[in-house]
């Protein structure tokens, strides 16, 4: 069983991922697609895996999905800001 390993803070944990070659998906990727927003918020939205727009941008949520995402946050009053946005996989 692979035994991932504990970062001490998230800034830790996004350095070690920005070179990962840990499967095949580094080959293709143009970078890591970490995470935006604010790393305390109390609301965390979590996709699948970065679109080609966020492998190209480096940040999640910036194509299509994106714009359908800040009109939904406007709706509710809310900004990209007042929550942490990431993926459960990193590359495209």
């Amino acid at each position: 069983m692979l035994e991932l390993p504990l970062f001490p803070t998230l800034e830790s944990a996004r350095l070690a991922v920005a070179d990962c070659r840990a499967c095949p998906r580094f080959a293709t990727r143009d970078q890591v697609v970490f995470g935006l927003g604010n790393p305390d918020a109390t609301l965390m939205l979590v996709g699948e895996a970065p679109s080609p727009t966020d492998n190209s941008t480096g940040k999640p949520f910036t194509g299509p999905a994106g714009k359908l995402l800040d009109q939904v946050l406007d709706e509710l009053g809310l900004h990209r800001r007042d929550l942490w946005i990431t993926n459960l996989v990193r590359c495209f």
